[in-house]
Order: structure tokens, then C-alpha cells, then sequence
């Protein structure tokens, strides 16, 4: 060896991201993806913050975001529109969460929580305590987590 620095061999197509003290590998797809899917998502939020049932205008979402436009505006904004969104994030994040640990623990590309029966053992309990339940109304929300981790057990003693 003449001095050069050698890399350690990583698998074809897996480059080393390095971002302060963390680093991680990616392929060369997902490093060319996240930029435009990030791009994209800034897009359709600024356009969910336009949509409604009164439209505005970019401008006027622009100014509303930066405090200077009218106090409705900025209402409308901050109290209905961009919980609407976060919400809308939070949600998408906990349902790629949950599919991503599915396939995980089962260490199968195609599971998913409704392939599994988690979905049909939350729905069934809450159907359940409806028609138990004496009020006949859904305040019963919790019980179909309790379905679900039921199904689950069920599908893994029987597994």
C-alpha cells in the first residue's frame, strides 16, 4: 500500500450518509428520491393550506404564514387548516410505523396489519361492544386496540 485510504466494502449501490456523529447507508434510489418526495410533500401541504371551503389565494397564505396578512386569514390557518395537516402527518406516520414493525417482526415484505387480522379483531370488538353496550353509542373507542393485540395473540398461538 502506498498510503491510500481504502473504503470497507459495502454492498452495490449502498453509499455511507454521514450527518454529524450519525451515519447510516442508503441506496442511490432512495437518495435520489427523498429530495423529490420531500419537494412534493411541501407542495401538497401549501396546497392543503389553500384548499377549503373558501379557497386562498398563495399570496394570501404566504402573508397569513408570515403574520401579516388579515386576522381571519391567519385564523383560519392556524386554528383550522394547519392542525388539519398535522394531524393528517401524524397519522400517515403512525400507519407506515405500524406496517413497517408488521413487517419487521414478521419478517415478511407483504405482511400488513390487515393481512394479519389486526384490523378485523379491532373492528370486531368495537362491533361487539356496540351491541353489548346498553347506550348504543361508540364510546367504546379503546376497546379496539384490545381487539387487535387479542387477534394478534390468537394469530401467534395458533402460528
Amino acid at each position: 500500500m502506498t498510503g491510500e485510504a481504502t473504503l470497507p466494502l459495502l454492498e452495490p449501490g449502498l453509499y455511507p450518509v454521514r450527518v454529524g456523529r450519525f451515519s447510516w447507508l442508503m441506496s442511490r434510489r432512495a437518495m435520489l428520491l427523498v429530495p423529490i418526495l420531500l419537494a412534493l410533500l411541501a407542495m401538497v401541504i401549501f396546497l392543503s393550506l389553500m384548499a377549503g371551503a373558501s379557497w386562498l389565494s398563495p399570496a394570501a397564505v404566504w402573508q397569513a404564514m408570515r403574520h401579516e396578512g388579515p386576522p381571519g386569514t391567519q385564523l383560519l390557518l392556524n386554528e383550522f387548516r394547519l392542525p388539519r395537516i398535522f394531524v393528517a402527518a401524524l397519522a400517515g406516520l403512525a400507519l407506515g410505523s405500524a406496517g413497517c414493525l408488521i413487517q419487521a417482526l414478521t419478517r415478511n415484505r407483504l405482511a400488513s396489519p390487515d393481512m394479519l387480522g389486526m384490523a378485523d379483531g379491532a373492528t370486531l370488538a368495537v362491533m361487539l361492544t356496540l351491541i353489548v353496550s346498553q347506550t348504543k353509542q361508540l364510546g367504546s373507542w379503546w376497546v379496539g386496540p384490545l381487539g387487535a393485540i387479542v387477534a394478534i395473540a390468537v394469530l401467534l398461538a395458533v402460528a
